[in-house]
């Protein structure tokens, strides 16, 4: 009872915010479930660096972790809008891998797109209570840059939530580079292992294979 009450709470109320390892309560609002976030604000766009025709830099995360959260995630819930970024392939390439790989470190997950329309909020919220995850781990665009009008990175707010508590207990962030639009499914693959590679470094993983 006390799990379902707290799942229940999750969509009026979302977390708590990990700073300098302080915890600081936060009302949680429905854009967790269908919101893009402020990236169409801040987007920079950059003239076309005619020199760099080097590959794509690996994502460089900085993240935070409080200091009393000693579990291990077992059954993580993923919302993210991970594809308005990059693409369908980008997107689905990123979410079989990343499961794959979360069900190799033991972990079960199972992941849910944004979009924007009431019904499918709805259903993830009550799919959400079904699937009774121990965390849940949001993925959204925060910004990113551009060359003449086309995407060319992306930064990434990623929050680890325990929903015991209501709790971000881990945060990371990151900015990701497209790189050949030709090579966007290897992209999403790349930035999977490397999120997990991050989750794993920073102990939330703690069974991977």
């Amino acid at each position: 009872m006390k799990s379902a009450k707290n799942l229940a709470a999750l969509s009026l109320a979302v977390g708590v915010l990990v700073s300098g390892c302080a915890q600081q309560t936060v009302a949680l609002s429905n854009d967790v479930f269908y919101s893009y976030g402020p990236s169409a604000n801040v987007i920079t766009n950059k003239a076309p660096d005619k020199t760099n025709a080097s590959a794509p830099r690996p994502a460089n995360f900085t993240s935070n972790k409080a200091q009393d959260y000693n579990a291990a995630p077992t059954k993580i819930f993923v919302i993210t809008d991970i594809g308005t970024d990059f693409g369908e392939d980008y997107a689905n390439a990123f979410q079989e891998k990343f499961v794959t790989l979360l069900n190799s470190c033991n972990v079960e997950s199972e992941v849910s797109r944004i979009v924007i329309y009431d019904h499918a909020v709805e259903a993830r919220q009550q799919r959400l209570k079904q699937y009774k995850p121990d965390t849940l781990l949001t993925i959204k665009r925060n910004g990113g840059t551009a060359q003449q009008n086309a995407l060319k990175s992306v930064t990434y707010d990623i929050k680890l939530i325990d929903l015991k508590t209501n709790a971000t207990v881990w945060r990371a962030t990151t900015d990701y580079e497209k790189g050949d639009f030709l090579k966007l499914k290897e992209r999403g693959t790349e930035f999977a292992s490397e999120l997990v590679a991050k989750m794993s470094s920073d102990a939330l993983l703690r069974s991977c294979k």
